[in-house]
C-alpha cells in the first residue's frame, strides 16, 4: 500500500497522538516503511512517544529541524524545500526503523516561529498547495504510510490535514456530543471539501477511533454510545465494511479503552502490555494498524475475529477465492513467468518485478528481452511459458498491442497460453498419475483502477474483469486488492512453494484420510471418488464402538496417512471445528501432516468465515459450495495435496 493517513479530533485530550505514534510502531514493526509527521504544531507531542530513550535516534541534517522550519523554509523560497533534510529516524529495534517529522525544535523561539507563520500567505502568495502536493506525492513514493498527527479543530493548517493531504482520515473522539458530532461535520465537510480541490483525488475513507471507553465499569451506558457511534458513522463505515459485517461489530474491535495507568505520561502500551489481550489498550491499536496496513482488505476478518499474533501486515488471504478452488501448495523451482503488461500496468509490473528479483526468483521473460511484436511472439511466449512453474498476470483495462493474424491483443494471449498449460498440467498429471505441483495462473485484476496521477479511472470486480480476456482456469488465484497487498501476498504464497513441505511418508504415499461427521458420508463418499480416479487411496474413520476406541482409531490411522482431507457439508459449525482442533493437535506431533478442508454445499455463513479465513492449522481451503460436479472435485482436491 502507499497512503496518507491523518488523524485528527475536535478536542484535545482524546488521545489521538498516543494513538497514532502506537499505529506507527505497530505498523513499522509488520514492515511497512512508516513517515510520522507532528503537524499539531500548536500543541505538539509526537516526538515525546518516540524519542524515548529506548530508541536509538539519528537526528535531522538540519539541527533541530522540523515542520515548522520545513514551511518556513519553503514560504521564503517559494518552492518545496528537501523535507529529507529536516526528519528524525527512530530505531524501535536493529532492524525495525521508521522516520519522523517533529513539529521543530521546542526552544524559547518556538511559540513565536508558529505564530508568526502566516498560512493566507503561503497559500495566496508562496504556491502552498503545490509545495504541500509536491511533498505529499514524494511521500507515497518513498513510505508505506504517512501517518499525520493533526491540529485539533478547525484552522487552517487542520484543513491541509483533513483536506488535500489525506488518503484515509481517523477521527480520533470520546463519549461526548461535542467530540463526537464536531467530528462528524468535521469529516463531512472534508469530503466536500476534497471535491473542490485543484488537485484529483479519491473518495476520502474514513476510520472511526472511539477513544478512552470505559465499558467494563458502565457496561449498560457503554453499549448504548457503541450504539449511538455505529448510527451516527453509518454512512463512513459503508465505504469499506463488507455488507455482511455491522458497524457494531467493527466498533466492539476499534474501541480504545480508558486504563488509567497510559493517562500519565507518553507510553506505548503496544511496546509496554502488547497486542493480545482482546481487553486492552495495545489490541484496539493493532485492530486499527491492520485495517490501515492493508487499506481496509482486512475488514471482514478483522471485524469477525480481531488480530492474531499482532499482525499489521495484509493478510495473505485476502485474494478473492474462486469456486474452483484456491488451495496453496508447494512447488520445487523457482522459475516464475511475469507477463508482458499492457501500457497501463507498466508500473505494476516494474513493482513486482523488483519484488521477485530481489527474492531471487528467476523471472521470465528477461526484462531486457525484446519481445517480438508480431506473431513471432507465440514461440517466444510458449518457451518461456514452458520454463515457469507459475504465470503471473497484471490485468488493467487495456488488453495491450496487437500482434496481428489471428492472434489476440498480448494481455489476452498470454492468458490464453497460460490456461492451455493449466490444462495440459493436469491431465499429464492424471494420466502418469502424478501429482507434483501443478503450474497455476496467479492474477492481480485491482477492483480500483487509478491513473498515473492517482486518480481512480474504473471500480469493477476482479473475476468479470478477468473474464474480459477468457475464462477461468482451475486453480486461478486472482486478486482484486491494492498492489502492496497483491505483492505481499504473492511473496507469501511462492514462499510457501519454495519451501515444501517435507512430507516423511512410509507406507501412507497415496493415502488421505477423509475426516468427516456422520450426516456428511455422502459428500465423503464422492471426494473418495475423486481422488481415487487420480490413483488416491482413501481411508474412512470409524464410528461406531465406544469413544475411546473410535478416537484411538481414528488418531490412528490419520498418522498413517500422508494428509488430512476434512469434509464439510451438513455437519454443524462447531463439529466442523472440532474435527480440525483434533488434526491441529495431531500436527503438533508431526509438522508435517498437511491438512484439506473441503466445503461443499449447503452455503451458509459459518461456511463463508472458514472461506475467508481458514482455520489454524488448514494448509489449504478447497471450495464447492457452488460448482459441486464430479470434474471440479477431482481437478481441485488434487491440487491441494502436497507431493
Amino acid at each position: 500500500m502507499s497512503a496518507v493517513v491523518t488523524f485528527y479530533s475536535f478536542k484535545g485530550g482524546v488521545g489521538r497522538t498516543m494513538a497514532l505514534a502506537n499505529v506507527a510502531v505497530l505498523l513499522a514493526q509488520a514492515g511497512h516503511r512508516v513517515l510520522a509527521i507532528d503537524w499539531d504544531l500548536e500543541a505538539p507531542g509526537l516526538d515525546r512517544y518516540l524519542t524515548a530513550s529506548r530508541f536509538r535516534i539519528t537526528p535531522p541534517r538540519v539541527e533541530g529541524a522540523g515542520l515548522i522550519d520545513l514551511l518556513t523554509d519553503s514560504m521564503e523560497s517559494r518552492e518545496p524545500a528537501d523535507w529529507q533534510r529536516y526528519t528524525t529516524e527512530v530505531a524501535l529495534s536493529e532492524s525495525t526503523f521508521l522516520t519522523m517529522l517533529s513539529c521543530g525544535k521546542q526552544d524559547a523561539r518556538y511559540a513565536g516561529r508558529v505564530l508568526d507563520f502566516d498560512w493566507e500567505n503561503f497559500f495566496r502568495e508562496c504556491n502552498g498547495g503545490d509545495i504541500v502536493e509536491c511533498w505529499r506525492r514524494e511521500w507515497l513514493e518513498h513510505f508505506d504510510v504517512t501517518l499525520i498527527d493533526s491540529r485539533t479543530g478547525i484552522t487552517d493548517s487542520g484543513g491541509v490535514c483533513t483536506i488535500q493531504l489525506p488518503d484515509i482520515l481517523v477521527p480520533v473522539f470520546t463519549t461526548n456530543d461535542q467530540s463526537l458530532g464536531g467530528a462528524i461535520e468535521t469529516v463531512r465537510q472534508a469530503q466536500r471539501s476534497r471535491q473542490l480541490l485543484a488537485f484529483d483525488r479519491s473518495h476520502l475513507m474514513v476510520l472511526p477511533l472511539p477513544s478512552r471507553f470505559d465499558g467494563r465499569v458502565q457496561y449498560k451506558e457503554g453499549q448504548e454510545w457503541l450504539r449511538r457511534f455505529a448510527d451516527e458513522l453509518r454512512e463512513f463505515y459503508a465505504d469499506w465494511l463488507p455488507r455482511d459485517v455491522t458497524p457494531m461489530q467493527i466498533l466492539e474491535r476499534t474501541k480504545i479503552p480508558y486504563v488509567a495507568y497510559f493517562s500519565f505520561g507518553e507510553k506505548l502500551p503496544v511496546l509496554d502490555e502488547g497486542t493480545t489481550d482482546p481487553e486492552s489498550v495495545g489490541y484496539a491499536y493493532a485492530v486499527a494498524a491492520k485495517l490501515l496496513g492493508s487499506e481496509f482488505a482486512d475488514a471482514a476478518s478483522v471485524a469477525r475475529f480481531g488480530v492474531v499474533d499482532n499482525d499489521a501486515s495484509p493478510s495473505p488471504d485476502m485474494s478473492t477465492t474462486l469456486p474452483l478452488g484456491s488451495a496453496s501448495a508447494s512447488a520445487t523451482h523457482d522459475c516464475i513467468y511475469l507477463a508482458v503488461p499492457s501500457v497501463d500496468m507498466h508500473g505494476a509490473y516494474d513493482r513486482v518485478h523488483e519484488e521477485l528479483s530481489q527474492r531471487g526468483y528467476a523471472v521470465v521473460p528477461p526484462r531486457d528481452d525484446d519481445v517480438p511484436r508480431d506473431v513471432n511472439v507465440l514461440p517466444f511466449l510458449r518457451s518461456y511459458l514452458k520454463e515457469a512453474s507459475l504465470s503471473i498476470h497484471l490485468v488493467g483495462l487495456s488488453g495491450g498491442w496487437s500482434p496481428g493474424g489471428d492472434l489476440p491483443p498480448i494481455v489476452q494471449l498470454q492468458l490464453n497460453e497460460a490456461s492451455a498449460r493449466v490444462h495440459a498440467d493436469s491431465d499429464a498429471d492424471h494420466d502418469s498419475g502424478d501429482r507434483a505441483e501443478s503450474f497455476r495462473r496467479v492474477i492481480w485484476a485491482p477492483k480500483i483502477v487509478v491513473d498515473a496521477d492517482g486518480a481512480v479511472v474504473a471500480q469493477r470486480d476482479p473475476v468479470e474483469a478477468l473474464e474480459r480476456f477468457g475464462e477461468l482456469s482451475p486453480g486461478d488465484v486472482v486478486n482484486g486488492g491494492f498492489l502492496s497487498t497483491f505483492t505481499d501476498n504473492l511473496i507469501d504464497v511462492l514462499e510457501r512453494r519454495r519451501r515444501p513441505a517435507s512430507l516423511e511418508m512410509r507406507g501412507e504415499v497415496g493415502r488421505a484420510f477423509l475426516l468427516h461427521a456422520r450426516e456428511d458420508a455422502e459428500l465423503a463418499i464422492s471426494i473418495a471418488k475423486a481422488i481415487q480416479s487420480r490413483g488416491l487411496d482413501a481411508v474412512f474413520p470409524v464410528f461406531e464402538g465406544s469413544r475411546r476406541e473410535v478416537e484411538a482409531y481414528n488418531r490412528s490411522a490419520i498418522r498413517d496417512c500422508g494428509f488430512v482431507i476434512v469434509c464439510w457439508g451438513n455437519a454443524a459449525d462447531v463439529r466442523v471445528r472440532a474435527m480440525l482442533q483434533d488434526v491441529s493437535d495431531l500436527q503438533r506431533g508431526r509438522s508435517a501432516l498437511h491438512s484439506t478442508l473441503v466445503i461443499g454445499p449447503p452455503p451458509s455463513t459459518a461456511k463463508e468465515f472458514s472461506i475467508a479465513v481458514p482455520p489454524r492449522g488448514v494448509n489449504s481451503v478447497v471450495n464447492l459450495t457452488e460448482h459441486w460436479s464430479p470434474e471440479a472435485i477431482a481437478g481441485v482436491i488434487v491440487s491441494a495435496i502436497p507431493t
